[in-house]
């Protein structure tokens, strides 16, 4: 009589010292566990650096786990406890109908309580830890996402990575990083083009922020960053009325002039072979739910029946290395998410901040005029230095205060619906609408199996939505400003 083969599955959220400690330690716990009940382990799983709530990035562990299982490769599971293999009930019910058809048990390290996903007592067992642990997962979440959303409304910077052209405090410039940004914000207004831009930044010693070169992807998303005028993001959303702690790296007519710049469509310089316009709504909107990497357009052909050779356009993971390679009809999806956007979203009305932009360029441009005619008075032999330097004075304070001045910004709402934005949009419309409406989450499509059906069931597909949906932004170009206005407006 052989041994009945074991797997074991391994997890840790966050290995921060990315050492691996914690997974090696539930392995020993679980080998040591199968010994004693005389279980031949024949494969591991490991998800180290991996949570498992929802909206989180794919695990392909417990996917190819699952997979394996299906296959019939093991014939129960060795865990520390259930929180490490699920902590939410959708992944719960994924466990339980493939292990409960193949009579398999889930054997606990801690809990040495053995789960049998065939018995309802197992199954009912499993679920209620499942739901314990979503309640904690989404308590946490809920109580981090207000402490993060109070950060913001003091204008605190976000945690995370150091944002190029800032100290490792978050609020000061860093001098030549923040020249870098500052110098292509006046190169861009200046008429070069985003390639010339990367060509400087590769040629200093500053890297990219996750190291190597600068690239068209990396050089743009610093340029689009808000906070290089200041602006307070919460949930990729700009908060309106809160300005950040920081010292913005640009003026807020100088961010928007270059965002403009980069987001208009006949400017776009993508690098060769990346599609320009993304025809298809949801191109790398929508990601694989077994490695995470976003789906792009492909098709089958039918190669039997009575439609063999017909093509059918999909959705589809182009990642190689994905075990599942996940892919859904085109079509389906599309209509899918079109149904839930407008059956889950489709009530709320859309806003937008509009911002008031000064147009300051000929009010410098005379003030600087009138500094240089003083500077080259004060040259003359019979000048009266001391009236003209009282007349510099006043000058240079009128020049910065064209220079501090900052749009009048206002939330509003034009009392349309999402729904209404939604049938007035094109394609590149809608997908902008998804992305102001998806949470972290965003859209995933599951793995299809017998259990949850084929290329056209849209079941698997999961939509993470937003709590509050993003702002659009309207500029709306105001009177220039004279210097007079602006000397009367200073104190």
């Amino acid at each position: 009589m052989h041994n009945r083969s074991a797997a074991l599955y391994v997890r840790l959220s966050d290995d921060r010292r990315e050492t691996g400690d914690n997974v090696a330690d539930q392995i020993e716990g679980a080998r040591a566990l199968a010994d004693r009940l005389g279980l031949e382990v024949v494969r591991t799983y490991n998800d180290n650096d991996r949570p498992a709530s929802a909206g989180s990035k794919p695990r392909p562990a417990f996917e190819q786990m699952l997979a394996d299982a299906e296959a019939g490769l093991f014939e129960a599971l060795v865990i520390r406890t259930t929180d490490r293999l699920y902590r939410t009930p959708a992944d719960q019910l994924r466990v339980a109908e493939t292990f409960g058809p193949r009579k398999m048990v889930i054997h606990q390290e801690w809990t040495g309580h053995p789960l049998d996903m065939r018995d309802p007592q197992g199954v009912l067992i499993s679920g209620l830890m499942a739901q314990v642990s979503h309640y904690e997962t989404e308590v946490k979440r809920k109580r981090q996402r207000a402490m993060n959303l109070a950060a913001a409304m003091r204008g605190e910077p976000r945690s995370g990575a150091i944002p190029f052209g800032y100290e490792q405090d978050r609020l000061t410039p860093h001098p030549a990083r923040s020249a870098m940004v500052q110098e292509a914000y006046e190169s861009l207004l200046g008429g070069a083009s985003l390639a010339s831009v990367i060509r400087d930044w590769n040629a200093t010693d500053e890297r990219a922020p996750r190291g190597g070169r600068w690239t068209y992807s990396t050089v743009r998303a610093v340029l689009l960053r808000p906070m290089n005028a200041g602006y307070v993001q919460y949930d990729g959303a700009i908060l309106p009325g809160v300005t950040g702690r920081w010292k913005p790296l640009v003026s807020v007519e100088d961010y928007h002039a270059v965002s403009a710049l980069l987001r208009d469509p006949s400017r776009v310089t993508a690098p060769r072979g990346q599609n320009r316009l993304l025809k298809h709504l949801l191109t790398n909107l929508a990601s694989c739910g077994s490695c995470g990497s976003p789906m792009k357009p492909g098709a089958i052909k039918q190669t039997r029946g009575r439609l063999k050779g017909k093509s059918y356009p999909l959705y589809r993971c182009m990642n190689s290395e994905c075990s599942a390679r996940v892919s859904i009809r085109r079509d389906a999806a599309n209509n899918e998410v079109e149904a839930r956007f407008l059956n889950e979203r489709g009530h709320l009305l859309a806003w937008r901040e509009v911002v008031h932009v000064v147009d300051r360029g000929a009010s410098l441009a005379d003030v600087e005029a009138r500094i240089s005619g003083t500077l080259s008075q004060m040259g003359e032999d019979e000048a009266d230095v001391a009236a003209l330097s009282t007349r510099l004075s006043e000058l240079k304070a009128e020049r910065s205060a064209l220079r501090a001045a900052r749009p009048e910004r206002t939330v509003e709402t034009h009392g349309e619906t999402a729904a209404y934005e939604w049938g007035e949009a094109d394609v590149a419309g809608q997908r902008d609408l998804l992305r102001r409406h998806l949470g972290p989450g965003g859209i995933r499509v599951m793995r299809a199996t017998r259990h949850n059906g084929n290329s056209v069931d849209t079941e698997r597909i999961l939509i993470d939505w937003a709590d509050e949906p993003g702002y659009t932004h309207e500029f709306v170009p105001t009177e220039p400003i004279s210097s007079g206005e602006v000397s009367q407006g200073t104190s």
